[in-house]
């Protein structure tokens, strides 16, 4: 899913877990957070403000947007990917969009 936003905005974990990558991949800042064996969420073109190997908690900063649009997916098993919109289920929240 990509999500539109103004360059340096703060990015919240969706969830608790552990951060599986926070780095940059062929050109392109990723974090990646791991909420249990079957689920993990990534999250491209987002500087870093997390470590691998550290936990966060829902809600949690994890880095700041590079850009005006981030990446943000789920993924249930190897190939298998899911609607991320899906986890934020009864903590969604609107914001103004300013046009």
């Amino acid at each position: 899913m990509d999500l539109v936003v103004t360059e340096g905005t703060p990015v919240y974990a969706s969830g608790d877990g552990v951060v599986t990558v926070a780095r940059v991949i062929v050109d392109r800042p990723v974090v990646a957070i791991r909420h249990s064996p079957l689920l993990r969420t990534t999250y491209t073109h987002v500087t870093p403000k997390v470590s691998e190997g550290s936990k966060v908690r829902a809600g949690e900063v994890i880095g700041v947007a590079q850009g005006e649009m981030i990446e943000w997916g789920a993924k249930t098993g190897q190939k298998s990917y899911l609607n991320p919109l899906l986890l934020l289920l009864g903590r969604a929240r609107l914001v103004p969009y300013d046009s």
